[in-house]
């Protein structure tokens, strides 16, 4: 059986998005002394690797968990979540 539903949000409709007044301001001077900080690179160069690492991570997972069927196709039995945000 299959079932297909789409839901759409505007974020721009979300409360705390309509004024700047609302938002959170992180306060990161306990961390790093200033933007120019190495420790900000540092820690966003280590950011960028753990992404890499969970990402093939998860592909290989998935891969073992659905492989592709003979044509090449991989059918996923679960309801998937798709989000897609603009600025």
């Amino acid at each position: 059986m299959f079932s297909a539903r789409s839901f759409a949000h505007s974020i721009a409709e979300a409360p705390a998005a309509k004024t700047a007044e609302r938002l959170p301001e992180w306060n990161l001077a306990d961390l790093y002394a200033g933007i120019d900080d190495p420790a900000v690179k540092r820690d966003l160069d280590r950011a960028d690797a753990d992404c890499g690492a969970f990402e093939a991570d998860y592909r290989r997972r998935v891969l073992a968990a659905y492989p592709p069927r003979a044509d090449g196709t991989t059918l996923f039995p679960f309801t998937r979540l798709f989000i897609v945000a603009v600025k």
